[in-house]
């Protein structure tokens, strides 16, 4: 092994639409590994089927050379470890950072204990659960690199236009493991889009509210005194005109009402929670040396459920998938796996199934 970039990974597997196995990966390597097999050929074999070392090495190659798939995998895997990652490439021609591979690894291995459950569960792969998993796969690199850039260049927008671009056969087999999640999201999900939307609207009221909300935006200190002026009988309106530095602090802070159609309605959501009316967030960061909290002025529940169908069908569809990953990783926990040492060891410590690179040595 040579010496190479350091890297650090999470799956791709917890941004996909259907590839929901969480592998969670966080690794900081600093070695490379070479474009050609090792000894032993295979890569890694899952309940007795191989990953060939061959078929690894293809696969690198062909993301390595695709700018825009390199792209999505390591936007991905960042959003999913919260790391700056690095791409495909080692330090000299003909090699790869160590992490990407193992990370990539780690991805087949998931992928063949998916298509393995699908066998093992007797399920049937449809010609439309097929047509889904394409869509759902150019939709899920849409959906990240439309939201992220790498530091050399950003991301292609259009997840279809990066995957014409790949080697049919790369593309074949990410459909193919797509399309047995489908499998097993059909089995796990029995009721139609309509009845699990209509379920998930009646059982979780909470994530249709209107929720209104006044802020208080500012630098550290300008939140801490903030707080000095709540804790001595001031309102949060008040604190806000006198200490935040958003535009609306002149107006006690108020942002507005956020429904559950409205574009900023998650971040809303996973900021403030179930907190009632009159409730305050604890300060956070959104973005650097910017911190914030949220004063909750008022909370509505959505009372006609036909405009919100389309979230609630989504919403249930996410339950679903979550628990058709987790029908799939209960497979992987007990799986018997051996991985070639040339790229790492395999690990499933804390539940999170994945290659753990080898030690970096240097040359």
């Amino acid at each position: 092994m040579t010496v190479g970039e350091p890297g650090s990974f999470g799956s791709i597997g917890a941004v996909k639409k259907l590839l929901g196995l969480v592998l969670a990966i966080a690794i900081v390597v600093t070695a490379t590994v070479t474009l050609f097999p090792a000894k032993p050929s295979n890569a890694a074999t899952v309940n007795g089927t191989t990953i060939s070392t061959k078929a690894l090495n293809e696969d690198l190659t062909a993301i390595s050379a695709n700018d825009g798939y390199t792209c999505y995998v390591t936007s991905a895997a960042s959003q999913a470890s919260g790391a700056t990652l690095l791409g495909a490439d080692g330090a000299t021609p003909g090699t790869f950072n160590t992490t990407f591979a193992a990370y990539w690894l780690s991805e087949r291995i998931s992928g063949l204990a998916a298509q393995q459950y699908v066998a093992e569960h007797h399920l049937t792969i449809t010609a439309a659960d097929t047509a889904t998993a394409a869509k759902d796969l150019a939709a899920s690199i849409s959906d990240v690199t439309n939201s992220t850039s790498t530091s050399t260049a950003p991301c292609p927008a259009n997840g279809a236009e990066v995957l014409a671009h790949m080697p049919k056969k790369f593309v074949a087999e990410q459909v193919a493991i797509q399309a047995a999640h489908e499998a097993v999201l059909r089995e796990v999900n029995a009721s139609s889009p309509a009845e699990a939307g209509k379920a998930y609207f009646a059982a979780h009221p909470e994530a249709f509210d209107t929720i209104c909300l006044s802020a208080i935006v500012g630098q550290g200190q300008d939140i801490v005194h903030a707080q000095q002026a709540m804790s001595k009988g001031a309102t949060f309106a008040d604190a806000a005109r006198q200490f935040s530095r958003n535009a609306e602090a002149a107006k006690g802070g108020g942002i507005g009402c956020f429904d559950p159609t409205s574009v900023s309605y998650a971040a809303v959501q996973s900021y403030v929670g179930g907190l009632g009316v009159g409730k305050t967030t604890q300060p956070f960061s959104p973005q650097q040396d910017v911190y914030a909290m949220l004063h909750v002025d008022g909370r509505s529940h959505a009372t006609n459920y036909q405009d919100l169908a389309p979230l609630a069908e989504n919403l249930a569809r996410g339950i679903a998938q979550q628990a058709a990953a987790n029908a799939i990783s209960g497979g992987l926990a007990t799986a018997t796996v051996t991985v070639n040492s040339f790229y790492g060891s395999w690990s499933t410590a804390n539940k999170q199934y994945r290659v753990v690179p080898p030690t970096p040595t240097k040359a």
